[in-house]
């Protein structure tokens, strides 16, 4: 039983001492002339689907919940926000020259299309985030339209 006390006391200390550690949580500024929906045209239906199941981690725009300025959870959180704004920002498209926008765009629908976007760990907390099959036709159709377009 003392052992058992003192690996919970120590456990509570650790926990308490690297909430002392900052993650790192972050929302540059957004250049309103640099966004995806100044940059390329965005119909409605796809900047919904953006807006509930993108933007929070492909953007500059994250709302953090709660448990992110929580450690260790905070740390893999902004590891990841961080991860998507690497691999796609809507907030900073403009940024991007034409080809690396085609290559962003060809792997919207690939990622949708197996199921890897939104990730499972984000719609587990965020019901609405998920895909219907005619979230991800939309998604396809207008990706494969604005590479066309780039051309």
């Amino acid at each position: 039983m003392r052992v058992f006390r003192r690996l919970f006391l120590l456990g509570v200390a650790a926990l308490l001492l690297i909430q002392l550690f900052p993650s790192g949580r972050s929302n540059p500024p957004v250049v309103p002339a640099q966004t995806i929906e100044q940059t390329l045209t965005v119909p409605a239906g796809v900047k919904a689907i953006f807006d509930r199941s993108c933007r929070d981690c492909h953007s500059n725009e994250t709302v953090w919940p709660w448990y992110a300025h929580v450690a260790p959870a905070s740390w893999f959180l902004v590891m990841d926000v961080n991860h998507a704004r690497e691999e796609m920002n809507l907030s900073e498209w403009g940024t991007e020259n034409t080809d690396a926008q085609r290559d962003t765009l060809l792997e919207v629908c690939r990622q949708v299309k197996k199921g890897a976007m939104p990730r499972w760990s984000y719609t587990l907390l965020h019901r609405e985030a998920g895909l219907s099959a005619a979230d991800v036709a939309t998604l396809c159709t207008w990706s494969e339209q604005a590479r066309a377009a780039l051309r």
